[in-house]
């Protein structure tokens, strides 16, 4: 008899659990299905006549849109600087290069540039 009143009492608590469990959800839809009344209503829902839940489905799509190419645009925006790092720094190269060619232009030409003789003078 102790493990049929045992087993009675464990059966008896667990639908008290259970109905606890469903009370609670219950209470829990209840608030949802006010709170979306309340939305219906106030802030311009279908009851207070205006545009309806699909116009807000459209507007959480486009911001789902918005927010891919947010993240698209960052990555370009990240490959833009890189370019131009590489373009200030093929730009220097460049400014180098010709710097360096033009100092040993200027060399060259000082050391074919002589001090001329004058004809008067040679001829002497």
């Amino acid at each position: 008899m102790g493990a049929d009143q045992r087993e009675r009492e464990l059966i008896k608590s667990g639908e008290e659990v259970e109905r606890a469990r469903i009370e609670s959800y219950d209470r829990l839809v209840r608030e949802a299905q006010r709170r979306h009344a309340e939305t219906r209503k106030a802030d311009g829902g279908v009851d207070a006549g205006g545009p309806g839940p699909g116009a807000y489905l459209e507007i959480a799509r486009l911001e789902s849109v918005i927010a891919s190419k947010d993240a698209m645009l960052k990555v370009l925006s990240t490959m833009l600087d890189a370019e131009r790092k590489q373009v200030k720094r093929l730009n220097e190269a460049l400014q180098n290069e010709l710097r360096a060619q033009r100092d040993s232009a200027v060399v060259e030409l000082a050391q074919k540039k002589r001090p001329r003789v004058d004809d008067a003078a040679a001829a002497n």
